[in-house]
């Protein structure tokens, strides 16, 4: 005997705003980075909404984008509605030093609002100039360990890179 069935699952009605930040390091420059934000339910489901929402920035040096050509002041603010779902922005770093940042999803209207979301972004003006690994410093014989790597910037700051590396091994 055998039998099957499907279930539809819906995303209750929203509660608050959620920002998509990944954990990365923006780099000063004229190209931006797409990030997104979209309505959850308080299972944290992404839902639809007919709700807008305002992502901004006290930090006059970041530039927010719709569309990514249109770029605005972050402390002015940029209005989306993200109807059905998630829906992306762009974000462009204009100047400044190293620094970490606050960007902030704040709901439109105070009748009914979503909780609002914030989020730290961090900023390097510098490439990156080396690499540094992680590792822990004991171990068990057969167990895995977990590498990490961070790359810098010639003054020990996390910098943003894309790199390629190889790892060997000259133990007997």
């Amino acid at each position: 005997f055998s039998a099957s069935s499907t279930l539809q699952f819906q995303a209750a009605a929203p509660t608050a705003w959620r920002l998509d930040v990944p954990i990365i390091t923006f780099v000063v420059g004229p190209s931006s980075t797409q990030l997104s934000v979209a309505a959850k339910d308080a299972l944290g489901n992404v839902t639809g909404t007919s709700r807008s929402v305002v992502i901004s920035s006290t930090d006059a040096q970041i530039e927010l984008s719709k569309d990514n050509a249109i770029f605005t002041a972050a402390p002015l603010g940029i209005t989306l509605s993200p109807s059905t779902g998630s829906t992306a922005f762009y974000v462009r770093i204009a100047g400044g030093g190293y620094r970490t940042a606050l960007l902030s999803a704040v709901d439109t209207l105070a009748a009914g609002a979503l909780s609002a979301d914030s989020d730290n972004i961090v900023i390097n003006p510098s490439i990156a100039s080396s690499a540094a690994l992680f590792l822990p410093s004991s171990g068990v014989a057969g167990a895995p360990l977990l590498l990490s790597a961070t790359a810098l910037d010639s003054g020990g700051e996390p910098a943003s890179s894309t790199a390629v590396g190889s790892l060997s091994s000259a133990s007997t």
